[in-house]
């Protein structure tokens, strides 16, 4: 879709003037895109080595979750 520009050929209908300037964008980003034979690489961030691991997984699916320790109340109580 990247030689020579087809595409933007796939690009039909009434455009708005909105969708024009998303459309030129998209463009001018299209510009400067070089493809290269190089496979593509899935690289996990969640790990210094960029595999996933379960833990890794686990880890992240709470970042930027609080804590929360009010279990300790009901599970540390008195109450016979």
């Amino acid at each position: 879709g990247l030689n020579g520009n087809s595409w933007a050929r796939d690009i039909q209908d009434n455009l708005g003037l909105h969708k024009i300037g998303q459309y030129l964008q998209l463009w001018q980003i299209m510009q400067r895109t070089e493809l290269s034979t190089t496979p593509d690489r899935l690289i996990w961030r969640w790990t210094a080595s960029g595999t996933y691991s379960a833990q890794s997984c686990y880890t992240a699916t709470f970042h930027g979750s609080t804590g929360c320790h009010s279990w300790k109340l009901i599970w540390k109580c008195w109450a016979p």
